[in-house]
């Protein structure tokens, strides 16, 4: 198991959903200023920093299943409510939040 604590883990993962949001604000921001066509070379550009730090937090919380590109990408950062269920966890939950994510990511 990872060495940090539950409650550095939720911290790690609350600081990566903020850095997401700011990268989605500048990144709307830049089609609000040259419209829609197609990704523009910045959007790519900070969409994959954030893919690298993405996978540098997975490491650190111990995400070996890719739930946190699953919590961004599927289940619109918790807004879709999407339930899902850890091999230990006998029912499927609710993953509305950053507390739920850390829980389903350390169930073994």
């Amino acid at each position: 198991m990872n060495a940090l604590t539950k409650a550095e883990r939720i911290a790690l993962l609350e600081e990566w959903l903020a850095e997401y949001e700011r990268v989605a604000s500048v990144c709307e921001g830049i089609e609000d200023l040259f419209g829609k066509h197609g990704e523009s070379h910045v959007q790519t550009s900070f969409y994959r920093l954030f893919e690298k730090y993405t996978q540098s937090v997975s490491i650190q919380v111990g995400d070996d299943f890719k739930w946190l590109d699953w919590f961004i990408w599927d289940n619109d950062c918790g807004k879709n409510k999407m339930e899902a269920r850890a091999s230990s966890w006998k029912k499927a939950r609710k993953i509305r939040t950053v507390k739920d994510l850390e829980a389903i990511i350390s169930a073994k």
